[in-house]
């Protein structure tokens, strides 16, 4: 086995102090799979020199590749060595440590040029790719009881509103919460909050429920539930933590469908491009219901129905409701799970349109990485996948 070229112009990059936050993530990925880490047991001051014949990479680099190597190979334990699509669970720690030591080699790599005198030129700077997407960030739309539309990711902090007696307040952490004001009449009037593809968000409801939306989602609900229920719709993804309040019940209704909850902790998947709505128990008690039926969850459960709205309840046990939240906890993460749905992930939270090049979408992949990477930061490690990708504007053209 021979790694690759692109393998050894990364790592000369990296001693030359210009690889990029993604090329570095690349580079970590590269050094915890098998093959190359098999190759890191043999002798590795010979393979450089392999290397080296025939080709510009000098003594000094030579040496400063052997270091980091061995370094970062001190550092992953012997049983690192099972095969793994994109990245496993199992394996994040092992590619956060190689990150950080690439981090401090480089700095100490840098320090020691610099002390030899040797400046930086121009041309080792390493710009962002030309073409680039960041990750989503937190913004929504509040739309008033008038129609009026307020952008929440550039309005100033403090009181937003005063709707139907309940005051609508931007906190310093870029949430909406709803506060009703003691003594005043409370009018039934509703708001909606939606988040366009590459935005997410944070509410608090009048009765002291939160709520968090995903990209491309909405929820609509009363300025204060004066009523004997408490009644939400929503669309798109949305994760409640509901308060507690036995004397009036919390319904979300979605798609034909109602989940009632009382002090409980779950989630609602319902995009319109999935084949199912999917709602999932993390805490407490909920019923699923429609026209169909109903379904009673205890926590790690999963009742799954059709997206138009129609039939019966399919129950799942032991969920892993760590992956169904981590969207909520700032990553993506995926088990076993078939590439058309992980694109649609990934389409809504960078806002690019998925466009495939062949037809083998056959393709299942698990692992999980950081949505705080940019798009292309992402793509390079998809890509040590064996699904190839490139980026045009804001089509993500997939070759499979």
């Amino acid at each position: 086995m021979h790694p690759s070229k692109h393998f050894f112009d990364l790592l000369e990059r990296f001693t030359e102090g210009v690889l990029t936050p993604e090329e570095e993530a690349q580079l970590a990925v590269f050094l915890i799979m098998p093959k190359y880490r098999e190759w890191l047991d043999l002798d590795i001051r010979d393979k450089l020199q392999q290397m080296q014949d025939g080709s510009t990479l000098s003594h000094e680099k030579s040496e400063a590749i052997l270091q980091t190597i061995l370094n970062i190979n001190k550092t992953l334990p012997v049983d690192v060595r099972k095969p793994t699509p994109f990245l496993r669970r199992s394996w994040l720690r092992y590619a956060a440590a190689i990150l950080i030591i690439l981090s401090v080699a480089g700095y100490i790599w840098n320090t020691q040029k610099k002390g030899l005198g040797s400046a930086q030129t121009k041309n080792e700077v390493e710009t962002e790719p030309a073409n680039d997407i960041p990750p989503g960030v937190n913004k929504a739309i509040l739309i008033l009881a008038d129609g009026a539309e307020l952008n929440l990711d550039s309005v100033s902090t403090g009181v937003l509103s005063t709707q139907g007696g309940t005051k609508v307040v931007q906190s310093s952490a870029g949430n909406v919460i709803y506060t009703p004001q003691a003594g005043q009449p409370s009018q039934v009037v509703y708001n909606t909050i939606w988040t366009p593809k590459g935005g997410q968000f944070k509410l608090v409801l009048p009765d002291g429920s939160a709520v968090w939306l995903n990209a491309a989602s909405s929820i609509t609900f009363p300025t204060a539930f004066t009523e004997g229920e408490r009644v939400v719709k929503i669309t798109g993804e949305v994760y409640f933590e509901v308060a507690k309040n036995k004397r009036q019940p919390f319904f979300a209704e979605v798609n034909g469908a109602r989940v009632e909850a009382l002090g409980t902790h779950f989630n609602i998947n319902a995009y319109e491009d999935e084949a199912y709505v999917r709602t999932t128990l993390l805490e407490g008690r909920v019923r699923v219901s429609n026209e169909m039926g109903s379904q009673l969850l205890a926590p790690g459960q999963q009742a799954i129905y059709g997206s138009n709205g129609v039939g019966g309840f399919k129950l799942i046990n032991n969920i892993d409701v760590s992956q169904v939240v981590a969207w909520k906890n700032g990553f993506f993460e995926f088990d076993n799970m078939d590439l058309p749905a992980i694109m649609r992930q990934i389409g809504r939270w960078y806002d690019v349109e998925i466009i495939y090049q062949g037809t083998n979408t056959d393709i299942k992949l698990g692992g999980g990485i950081s949505r705080n990477l940019n798009l292309q930061g992402l793509l390079s490690l998809l890509n040590t996948s064996g699904v190839y990708t490139r980026l045009e504007g804001r089509k993500l053209i997939v070759d499979i």
